[in-house]
């Protein structure tokens, strides 16, 4: 399933291809805590858990920091965004798309990093840079797509 319009120039027109992948974001993070074995990757899923909770930006950056020694990690995010704008266009990530199609992302790569998977079989580049150019959109999403957080309120605790 194609999601967004690369040729779009609308907010929210942001493309991913996600045909055939699980929609993980659907499970509640803090559920897969617990039979995580990777002990690496486990600080940057359980910020992501509290923040798919409703919890602040912050717990975003907290998983940011969790990916490692920063000049590594953002070496390769620039790499992951070069790939993905030849993927789809240079910065269409930034017109905005659902924060679930880019939370599950992060995810399904958290889940191969577990796993013992270095590198992203598609792309070929670590599985590291995917999740911090998920976590990058989320963080400026939260700035300049905020009508884009589809988060669930029963997760967040919110009253309806």
């Amino acid at each position: 399933m194609a999601i967004g319009d690369i040729t779009s120039d609308e907010k929210g027109s942001g493309a991913r291809f996600n045909e055939g992948k699980a929609p993980v974001e659907l499970i509640p993070l803090e559920l897969l805590l617990p039979r995580f074995k990777d002990c690496n990757v486990r600080p940057t899923l359980r910020y992501l858990a509290v923040w798919q909770q409703g919890g602040h930006v912050s717990s975003l950056y907290d998983a940011y920091a969790a990916l490692g020694n920063l000049r590594e990690v953002v070496l390769e995010e620039a790499r992951v965004f070069g790939y993905g704008a030849g993927k789809y266009a240079p910065f269409n990530w930034a017109k905005g798309m659902s924060w679930s199609v880019v939370l599950g992302c992060a995810v399904r790569h958290i889940l191969a990093m577990n796993d013992g998977e270095v590198l992203d079989p598609e792309s070929g580049l670590p599985h590291r840079g995917h999740v911090a150019c998920n976590l990058r959109m989320l963080m400026h999403y939260a700035d300049h797509y905020p009508e884009g957080d589809d988060r669930p309120a029963a997760l967040r605790g919110d009253k309806e």
